[in-house]
């Protein structure tokens, strides 16, 4: 029997990518996973300090079967998670005290430019 060996190269350029929200969708022929990060920022327009949100996201799509693959162990780490350290709580929703405004453009420009 002949071996047959293969190279394999493994890129780590790209920084490990902190999430704090993912939005899961679907289509007959795969599954989309959105990684969302939010941070705020800081940016100083003149002498006026000017606050925004930076929002990054890295999208991941997955074949059907890779997709119960990774819920099943996500779901199996989820619990050896726990097991080890404890068992991580979910707030309840809040519920809005008062109703969603409907977006008004307004009525200054904008003075940041970033």
């Amino acid at each position: 029997m002949v071996e047959k060996r293969i190279n394999v190269s493994i890129d780590h350029t790209d920084p490990t990518f902190f999430c704090d929200r993912v939005v899961v969708s679907h289509s007959p022929t795969k599954f989309i996973l959105d990684f969302t990060q939010t941070s705020p920022r800081f940016d100083f327009n003149g002498e006026n300090l000017q606050e925004a949100l930076v929002v990054k996201h890295r999208t991941i799509m997955l074949d059907p079967m890779v997709a119960k693959d990774f819920l099943n162990a996500l779901h199996e780490n989820v619990a050896k998670f726990e097991k080890a350290f404890k068992k991580i709580e979910v707030p309840k929703q809040k519920k809005h005290s008062h109703p969603i405004k409907e977006f008004q453009r307004p009525t200054e420009p904008s003075k940041y430019i970033g």
